[in-house]
């Protein structure tokens, strides 16, 4: 009998990466909705990651980052 659980690449995941980018995605949102077309939206929230990372933090991490500009970016997908 084969494995009955299959891992996933998703798996690996951590979860503040996911809150990264939630977040990211929900203050892009609501810079839109109050205003800034869609290229400012994404401009100003991957700035307030940058600053955060750089200034807030103990140390710069690049896959938070990363996960801030994903949630910027998924918010620019259009359905």
């Amino acid at each position: 009998m084969g494995p009955l659980y299959y891992a996933s690449p998703l798996d690996h995941v951590e979860t503040d990466k996911v809150a990264h980018a939630a977040v990211s995605y929900v203050i892009s949102d609501q810079l839109y909705k109050h205003g800034m077309n869609h290229f400012l939206a994404a401009t100003t929230t991957i700035a307030l990651g940058a600053a955060k990372e750089k200034f807030l933090d103990s140390h710069w991490d690049g896959k938070d980052f990363a996960a801030d500009c994903m949630g910027a970016m998924l918010y620019q997908i259009r359905f």
